[in-house]
């Protein structure tokens, strides 16, 4: 799943962009109790822009694996899915322009039969939303195992807004 985010001003003029140090996913994965998965083995990351649509990937940005990944057991939703929070750390931070509409994915690999989706937060306005504001509409999956190119999320039912949180530091670099 591809998520959009927009990194709004700060007030701060000579903020034209921000530094991103990790992005977290929080995720239902296929596990049998609520430790981290036990095949987990790493994660990659991508950043798009300049219009992901329908059938279309954009631009790819920065992208490779993750530097360092947590894992983090939050709970067992009602459906009995264990929910985790996997935050992705990168060693150089990905700068992003302020004002400008980026996507963003974080695919964790595992060596054995866990699986993860991304968490639909069906909240409007968001129960713990903080931050920069939500585009909603506009997440797609681009996966050839479910047989998915570059697809609307909302083609797959309510799926408009995902549970991330993305952290950086606004900067006046060029």
């Amino acid at each position: 799943m591809y998520v959009p985010f927009v990194a709004t001003p700060d007030g701060n003029a000579t903020h034209l962009h921000v530094l991103i140090s990790s992005v977290t996913f929080n995720l239902i994965m296929t596990t049998p109790d609520t430790n981290p998965p036990a095949d987990y083995f790493n994660s990659h990351y991508e950043f798009r822009s300049k219009q992901v649509l329908a059938g279309s990937g954009g631009t790819l940005g920065r992208h490779g694996t993750c530097s360092a990944t947590t894992i983090v057991y939050n709970y067992t939703d009602i459906y009995g899915f264990n929910q985790y929070s996997l935050t992705c750390f990168f060693t150089t931070p990905v700068k992003v322009a302020v004002g400008t509409i980026y996507w963003v994915n974080i695919q964790p690999k595992f060596s054995g039969g866990t699986e993860a989706l991304l968490v639909n937060a069906v909240n409007i306005p968001p129960l713990n939303h903080f931050g920069w504001s939500n585009d909603l509409d506009n997440s797609f999956i681009n996966s050839a195992s479910y047989g998915y190119t570059w697809a609307p999320t909302t083609n797959l039912g309510a799926l408009d807004e995902f549970s991330r949180a993305i952290a950086g530091t606004y900067t006046a670099e060029e």
